[in-house]
C-alpha cells in the first residue's frame, strides 16, 4: 500500500458501482412489472436524499462538463443545504422541500444522479409518492436493500484506502465536492484526506 491514492480512480469505481446496481435494479425489479413513473412527476424529487461526497463529485463533474455549474445552481445548492442541515428525516420529509437540482420539472443531473434517486420507482398511484403520502403508499418498489448494498460496497472501497466518510444531504455533498475540486485534490495522503473530510462536513 502506498501513502497516496488517486481520487479519480475512486470516483470512477463509485460511478461504475452506481451503474452496476442501477442496471441490476432495472432488470430484477423494474422490468418485472409496469412502472407508473412518468416524465413530469416529481414527487420523489421532494424526498430527503443523502449522498456521499464521492456521489457529489460525480454530480459536480456532470454539471461542469455540461456547463451547468452556474452561480444560480450554486446558490440553490447553498440555500438547500442551509435549509435541511440538521433536520431530522421526518421533519425534512414533511417540509416537502424540492431538490435543488430540479428545474422545470426535470432533473438536470439525471445521468449522474445519486443511488437513492436511481432506485426510486413505483407501480402504484404516483400521487402516493408525495412525501406526505409515503407512510401509506402501497405501490412503491422496495429499494432499501439496493441502497444498503451500495453504501456497504462504497464503504469497502473507501476502507481499502483507510478513508472514512459519511453521507450528507445531497446539496451539501455537491458543495463538499466543489471544495475538493477547488482545492485541486487529485492525489492525497490518507490521513490528510481523512482530516479534510472531517473539516469539510
Amino acid at each position: 500500500m502506498t501513502d497516496r491514492w488517486p481520487l479519480e480512480s475512486l470516483v470512477g469505481s463509485v460511478r461504475a458501482l452506481l451503474e452496476e446496481l442501477e442496471s441490476r435494479f432495472q432488470i430484477d425489479v423494474v422490468l418485472q412489472g409496469a412502472v407508473s413513473c412518468h416524465p413530469g412527476c416529481t414527487n420523489c424529487c421532494h424526498w430527503p436524499v443523502a449522498a456521499s461526497p464521492l456521489e457529489g463529485l460525480i454530480i459536480l463533474d456532470h454539471l461542469k462538463h455540461n456547463r451547468m455549474w452556474s452561480k444560480a445552481v450554486q446558490n440553490k445548492l447553498r440555500a438547500s443545504a442551509d435549509q435541511v442541515t440538521g433536520l431530522a428525516y421526518h421533519v425534512w420529509r414533511a417540509a416537502n422541500i424540492p431538490c435543488p437540482l430540479l428545474k422545470d420539472g426535470k432533473c438536470i443531473v439525471w445521468e449522474a444522479r445519486p443511488m437513492a434517486c436511481r432506485v426510486a420507482a413505483s407501480r402504484g398511484d404516483p400521487d402516493e409518492c408525495h412525501p406526505h403520502q409515503l407512510a401509506t403508499a402501497s405501490g412503491l418498489i422496495p429499494f432499501a436493500e439496493v441502497i444498503v448494498e451500495f453504501r456497504s460496497r462504497e464503504a469497502a472501497l473507501l476502507r481499502s484506502q483507510d478513508i472514512r466518510i459519511r453521507t450528507l444531504p445531497l446539496a451539501t455533498a455537491v458543495l463538499v465536492a466543489a471544495q475538493i475540486r477547488d482545492a485541486g485534490i487529485d492525489m492525497m495522503p490518507y490521513l490528510t484526506l481523512n482530516e479534510y473530510f472531517r473539516r469539510a462536513v
